[in-house]
C-alpha cells in the first residue's frame, strides 16, 4: 500500500516535473487530499473497497464533507 500511495502522490509529482509544488504535504505546496473512514495502511486488503471518502480539501480548503 505504501508503494502505491507514493506511485500515487510523490512520483506522480515528480514524473510531471511539479515536484515542488506537489506530491507531499508540506507547508508552501498545493493541499489537495482526502480523508478516509479507515486507515488504508492497517485495514485488511478486502476492507479496503469499503473505505469511503469523508473529506475532501483542495487547496488546504474544505470542498466536501460527509458530515454536510
Amino acid at each position: 500500500m505504501q508503494e502505491a500511495v507514493d506511485a500515487y502522490t510523490r512520483q506522480a509529482a515528480y514524473a510531471c516535473h511539479a515536484e515542488s509544488t506537489r506530491g507531499t504535504l508540506v507547508v508552501g505546496k498545493y493541499a489537495d487530499f482526502i480523508v478516509l473512514s479507515d486507515d488504508i495502511f492497517t485495514i485488511r486488503e478486502n476492507r479496503l473497497a469499503s473505505a469511503r471518502v469523508i473529506g475532501t480539501y483542495v487547496a488546504g480548503r474544505s470542498v466536501y464533507s460527509e458530515a454536510g
